[in-house]
Formats: structure tokens, C-alpha cells, sequence
């Protein structure tokens, strides 16, 4: 997994090794993007690229003498989540993982030897880093660990046996066997040791956190990790809290509420008691001996006090720590903490909110758009009277909403639906699509079983109907081409976030099918592209074939080359090796050129 942050293009990038030792890497247009950028000794006759068993990659020189053989640069001194047998781990090296299930980017957890001389997991956030492995609350000897070792090396054997220089080492389940293994740094923040199985599959043989929530970051600030064996670690939000990004947890929650400080009297502020919960750190101050009123205050006098921890400690006294962060939140079964969680009832418009509904919470998009009940969307589109358009997924109804704004409502098929939390993360993706050529999405509704999305209305009808009426001139159809690429070149290629927006939906002729003027019947049975195809090939002379495709009811005429330049760029755009299709920005560029050809 090298070069995982900026991957190259698998089919027109080259690995080279020149004559003077180097290894380059090299992108589609020809640029060094990587080296070993080394020296080949003088003594060396000649160097060679060799993939040993053990998986390691192997740059070696060779000369007249032993002596001249030499290992230049080697793979194994480059790891990135994994670490294989008999490879070295050392102060020089460290683990990243990737950054989510899918996507091999580097993220937020790193294994590494510490200053300390000790092995440990950290936590490097975009704004905060915190070490979570071994448990930052002990001693490194209360674990077994010594820091009188400065070597800082590691080692996993080929039987499963792994050893380090600060005491620590652990056998796999599997203890023995000489089988494929491999030490991964997963996404999760987990460091697990893998076996490859007779059936070819990757079974966990050891691995370091048994208590998935110990691990940091996970749920991100003002949220808290929960956890059982049957349906494992989920994140819930604090009271008084809502997610930042409804697709991404690790970006945790954001409050609903002011700061008390900027209410006219802070006694409204008041807290909501949860046993049994631990929030990591964080702590404004310790204050011993405080009780349950006095801690209260405490946080009450303290602009940055998110909440507080009230903790037992003997018989007759408990320990206070008002929070500054909420991080790392989880359930915690054992003891009695108290953690009062800063709730401010009074809003700055005035309004109170009752601490029932704060516990239990609501979604809202994160992107501001507004959440419409069912009851309201059915009134607007008077019980889905009009509709205006149908796809795979669902119907689209006209809708007249307060004020008398027009907007098209999309009512998703039942069997399209999604559970809240996954329908809500859609709904941010893409309210965070911003682009004149996209339509602009208002609101949404879930609600029970229903599922429904509220979108501008388009006054003038929508393209296939204007094609099919021949209201649009060969200017206005090309223009409307160009401006579908740059919407698609958007989604693509410039967005944030990653888009699947499956088929693209065309316009038909009014009978269904696409007119062959040629028989004067339809291609029922053959799609778009094979029809094009069709006509584009043999030996007709170009302007024949064009004249065989363009739609003649167009007023005005049309632009030949223009024809031409769009339909070589459609033929290119499904070809049948992905690679030699166009990216959309390169086919807006196409365009873009043709236009100013003609205007030449």
C-alpha cells in the first residue's frame, strides 16, 4: 500500500529502475512522483529488484567481491498498516491505518515506539492527539513494560511469537503454526494480529484492545461509545448535543445551546445527572472533597466548563473535576461517577426546552435545511396529486408550500428505504452539493416509514419534456450538453464528499424508443450507445451518418462539427476499457474547446 495518500494511475504508471540504481516512480503524464533517490556504489557491477517470499521488496547492488553485495533500499523499512513476519519495527518506523473501511488514505491511529522507549497507540486527530494504548492512567511497570531499554526494536517471528524491547510480548491463538500472518493497524484504532486460514480467509489470532471503546476518537468530542457482543460499538450524543457531520462520527457532536456565560443570570443553566459514564481527561482542576451543590457551582463559575465528573472516593468524601472537553466519552460499569452534563434550558431566543426531550435527542440535517413533517408535505402536494415525474426510486409531485413557493417533492419507493440515521446521512451529503448546474435540495422528511425529499421547483418543466416538445434550438441543446458535464464534472472529480449518483436519466422521444429516421421505426431493442455506434460505423461518408442521428425537428439547424465533436466524445465515454474513457473535466474541456472554435 505505497503512495497511499496521492495513488498514481494502476495502468499507464511505470516503476523503473535506471542504470544508475534508482527507483522511480512515474504518473500517466510522465512525472517522478516517488525515488529511492540512492547513489550505486562504485564498486557495484550491476543492481537488481528482487520480491522475496517474505513479501519484502529487495534493491540490491552487486560487485566483483561478497563484500560489494548490498541491500539499498528495502520495502520492510517502509511500512504503513501492517507489519509482516520477521520484520523489524524500530524507532524509525511506525504504523498508520487507513482512514475508514474502503478508503487506504492514512487516518487518526498510530503504532510507534514512544520517547519513553515504549510501544504505544496514539490518537492524531485533526485538532487533538492523545495516547490510549497502553492505558495512559498507569505506570508503564504496572503493566509489565520496562522503559530501561532504548534499542527500541520488534520483532514477529514466523511462528507467532511477538517480542519487543520494552518487555512487551504476546503468542497468537494459533502459536506454532508457519502460516501466512500479518500485524495490522486496523481503522478502528486496533492493532490485530491475522492468520490466513485454509479456506483463504483472514482470521484475528490476537489483538491489543479486547474493550473496543477504550479506543480514542471513535465517536469524536461530546459523544460517547457504547458497546455489547451482540450488536457492538455504536456512538450516541451527549444531552443537549447534535452530530457535526451525519456520515461521520469521529467528527462528534456540536452543542444546541449558547454558553450560560451569556445569559443574563447562569443559575438557568442547569445539568442532567448520567451514572456510570467517563469522559478521558480534560480536567479544569481536581477539588476534593466537594459536594454534589458545590460542584455544581464550581462549573457554573467557569465560561469553559462543559459538564463535570462527580466521583466517590470514601465514605464520607467525593472528588470533583469540571470538564473543560468532552472527549472520548464511554460507558463505564464500574464504580459510582456521576457526570453532570451542561444542559442551558434557557436558549438565547428565550425559548425552554424540557431535559426529556434532551435526553432523548433529535436529528437535524447538518447543513440547516429544514426537517418537514409528513402531515405537511402531504398538504403542499395535496395528498400527492400531481405528479410531474417518476424514476427508479420514486415519484416526484408538485408541491405549493408556505409563502406560495413552488417545489417538487420526491417521494422514495418503500423498497429504497433506508433506517433514519443512514437516510439522514444522504440528506447531508447532499445538502453539501453546491453547484449552479445541480438542483438545490430545500428540506426532507423521515417520519415513520416515510421518506421524502424536497427540491426547488423547475418553472420551465424539465429536459426531456422540452425535447419532446422542440422548444429548444441546436444553441440551447448544446449549452444544456456543456452544462450537464460541468454539474457531472462537479460530482466527480471537486466535490468533498464521494458521490454515487448511478444512472443518468435521458430524454425520449415521445413514442418511447429513439427515432431511426433511416426506417422510419424505433429501436426498441437497442439502447442509445449501440444505436450510435451502429450508425457511426461502416464506410458512410461522416456527413451522412451525421445527418442520420440529429433530431430534424430542430428549428434553425445545427453546427456539424459541433454534432461531431459530441458524438466522438459519447463514443469515447463508453468505450470498453475504462481506462480510455474520459474523466468528465477532460470531456467539459472538450467541449468547452469546440465552443470556442466556432466562435473563431
Amino acid at each position: 500500500m505505497a503512495n497511499r495518500d496521492k495513488p498514481v494511475n494502476g495502468k499507464h504508471s511505470k516503476l523503473i529502475l535506471d542504470k544508475h540504481g534508482n527507483l522511480f516512480l512515474t504518473d500517466a503524464g510522465h512525472k517522478v512522483v516517488w525515488s529511492t533517490d540512492i547513489a550505486l556504489s562504485s564498486s557495484a557491477t550491476y543492481v537488481g529488484l528482487h520480491l522475496l517470499d517474505s513479501g519484502n521488496l529487495i534493491l540490491r547492488s552487486f560487485g566483483p567481491r561478497p563484500v560489494d553485495d548490498t541491500v539499498m533500499w528495502q520495502s520492510f523499512d517502509h511500512p504503513t498498516n501492517t507489519l509482516h513476519p520477521e520484520q523489524k519495527f524500530t524507532r524509525f518506523t511506525e504504523l498508520v491505518s487507513s482512514r475508514a473501511r474502503g478508503n487506504i488514505s492514512s487516518g487518526y491511529y498510530k503504532f510507534y515506539f514512544d520517547n519513553d522507549n515504549i510501544l504505544r497507540l496514539l490518537y492524531s486527530g485533526p485538532e487533538i492527539s492523545s495516547v490510549y494504548w497502553p492505558h495512559p492512567y498507569q505506570l508503564p511497570w504496572d503493566y509489565g513494560r520496562t522503559t530501561y531499554n532504548d534499542s527500541r526494536v520488534a520483532l514477529l517471528d514466523s511462528l507467532g511469537n511477538f517480542t519487543s524491547s520494552d518487555d512487551w510480548k504476546f503468542l497468537a491463538s494459533d502459536y506454532g503454526e508457519k502460516i501466512p500472518r500479518r500485524l495490522t493497524l486496523d481503522f478502528d484504532g486496533n492493532v490485530r494480529l491475522y492468520s490466513l486460514s485454509r479456506n483463504g480467509e483472514w482470521t484475528i489470532s490476537w489483538q491489543a484492545i479486547t474493550t473496543p471503546c477504550d479506543v480514542h476518537g471513535i465517536c469524536g468530542p461530546n459523544a460517547v461509545c457504547l458497546y455489547n457482543a451482540r450488536s457492538g460499538r455504536s456512538c450516541s450524543y451527549a444531552p443537549g448535543y447534535e452530530r457535526k457531520n451525519l456520515s461521520d462520527w469521529s467528527q462528534g457532536c456540536k452543542p444546541k445551546f449558547e454558553s450560560f456565560c451569556k445569559l443574563p443570570d447562569p443559575e438557568t443553566g442547569e445539568f442532567i445527572r448520567f451514572p456510570h459514564l467517563d469522559f478521558y481527561g480534560y480536567d479544569e482542576d481536581h477539588y476534593p472533597n466537594y459536594t454534589l451543590n458545590q460542584c455544581k457551582k464550581k462549573c457554573l463559575e467557569l465560561c469553559n466548563c462543559k459538564g463535570f465528573q462527580y466521583k466517590f472516593r470514601d465514605s464520607n468524601r467525593h472528588d470533583c473535576y469540571p470538564k473543560v472537553l468532552l472527549l472520548n466519552g464511554r460507558a463505564s460499569a464500574t464504580g459510582f461517577e456521576a457526570l453532570g452534563v451542561l444542559l442551558v434550558l434557557c436558549f438565547v431566543t428565550g425559548t425552554w426546552k424540557a431535559k426529556d426531550e434532551a435526553r432523548q435527542g433529535y436529528h437535524l440535517a447538518a447543513m440547516g435545511f429544514r426537517r418537514y413533517t409528513y402531515a405537511e408535505l402531504r398538504k403542499a402536494t395535496r395528498n400527492f396529486r400531481e405528479e410531474i415525474g417518476r424514476g427508479a426510486v420514486g415519484s416526484v409531485y408538485r408541491a405549493i408550500l408556505l409563502g406560495d413557493r413552488s417545489a417538487a417533492v420526491k417521494r422514495l419507493n418503500e423498497m429504497t428505504l433506508h433506517g433514519e440515521e443512514e437516510f439522514l446521512a444522504e440528506v447531508s451529503t447532499i445538502g453539501k452539493l453546491n453547484h449552479m448546474n445541480l438542483l438545490e435540495l430545500w428540506g426532507y422528511c423521515a417520519e415513520g416509514k416515510h421518506r421524502l425529499l424536497v427540491y426547488e421547483y423547475m418553472e420551465h418543466g424539465s429536459l426531456a419534456e422540452n425535447l419532446a416538445k422542440g422548444t429548444l434550438d441546436w444553441g440551447k441543446r448544446f449549452d444544456v450538453a456543456v452544462e450537464a458535464a460541468r454539474g457531472l464534472a462537479y460530482l466527480h472529480e471537486e466535490c468533498l464528499e464521494w458521490v454515487l449518483h448511478c444512472d443518468m436519466v435521458t430524454g425520449r422521444s415521445p413514442g418511447g424508443g429513439v427515432l431511426d429516421t433511416s426506417t422510419g421505426g424505433e429501436t426498441e431493442n437497442l439502447g442509445l450507445t449501440s444505436w450510435v455506434k451502429q450508425k457511426m460505423s461502416g464506410e458512410v461518408p461522416t456527413a451522412t451518418r451525421i445527418e442520420e442521428i440529429v433530431d430534424h425537428s430542430i428549428e434553425g439547424g445545427y453546427d456539424v462539427k459541433k454534432v461531431e465533436v459530441l458524438v466522438a466524445v459519447a463514443l469515447q465515454c463508453v468505450a470498453d476499457d475504462k481506462d480510455d474513457r474520459p474523466t468528465m473535466s477532460q470531456v467539459v474541456e472538450m467541449l468547452h474547446c469546440c465552443t470556442n472554435e466556432a466562435e473563431i
